[in-house]
């Protein structure tokens, strides 16, 4: 999995490159444009149901539900977030956690705990460490093409950069689906987000690469994700899927107060 312990062992390969550094909002930023429409729904007391499947080269290997709820707010690096809880049940096994959102006029961006890569810099380079505790998971207002980057670690080498973790995001489509909950169906408009992911996992510099797609729709937020379990790891903190699967998770019903 793409979460906190991974890329602390990332890091720890490359560190004797002597130099990290990672970027909060890099994409260079239009004057803001307020998208009234919301994606993202986060009253607090909002809940979440999803259908999770998830598959390797042999089929379909697990099931269950992941549940998502927004309750209350943390202050985290000087900076107040909201608070999701994550419940994950595959298989019968229950795996629950916290994450952290903000949301934006141009953006939700989510918190991510570097303790644990900043505890194996050496003390000489550790005040050359800048690595983000933020990634951007979306970019508002949605334009089919639009890209931005969502979470980057890179080594500066002074004549080049080596970027040992990046994850960029583009919508690449918009289409309507018809979404059914109790019996009622409705027909939204959805925009579909890849997101591509590169690390680098060895000091040769090999890398590997994971994808993911959501499709999220106004008033709903994320109706579906699919995807490496790598990359929707890293999403959602420390809930952990198998390694090298494939996850498929289906909003099934939601509460937004």
């Amino acid at each position: 999995m793409m979460n906190k312990r991974t890329l602390t062992k990332t890091i720890f390969l490359i560190v004797t490159l002597l130099f990290v550094s990672g970027c909060k909002e890099a994409i260079t930023e239009p004057p803001a444009v307020e998208d009234k429409r919301n994606f993202f729904p986060n009253t607090d007391g909002s809940y979440f149901f999803y259908n999770v499947a998830v598959f390797d080269s042999t089929g379909q290997i697990q099931s269950g539900t992941r549940k998502s709820y927004l309750q209350g707010e943390a202050n985290l690096q000087q900076t107040p977030y909201q608070v999701r809880i994550d419940s994950l049940e595959l298989n019968g096994n229950l795996d629950v956690s916290n994450s952290y959102f903000r949301k934006s006029t141009n953006g939700v961006f989510a918190y991510f705990d570097t303790t644990g890569v900043a505890a194996i810099v050496p003390d000489s380079l550790r005040s050359l460490l800048t690595i983000s505790n933020e990634y951007r998971l979306l970019y508002f207002p949605f334009s089919i093409n639009q890209t931005w980057p969502v979470y980057n670690v890179s080594i500066d080498l002074g004549v080049s950069r080596i970027d040992v973790v990046k994850i960029s995001a583009v919508v690449i489509e918009k289409d309507s689906i018809t979404i059914t909950f109790r019996s009622t169906s409705i027909t939204k408009e959805v925009f579909k987000i890849q997101y591509d992911m590169t690390i680098i996992t060895g000091l040769d510099l090999t890398t590997e690469t994971f994808k993911a797609f959501a499709w999220i729709a106004e008033d709903t937020g994320f109706y579906k994700w699919e995807g490496d379990a790598e990359l929707l790891s890293f999403f959602w903190g420390n809930i952990a899927y198998p390694e090298g699967t494939v996850v498929v998770e289906q909003l099934s019903g939601s509460n937004i107060p």
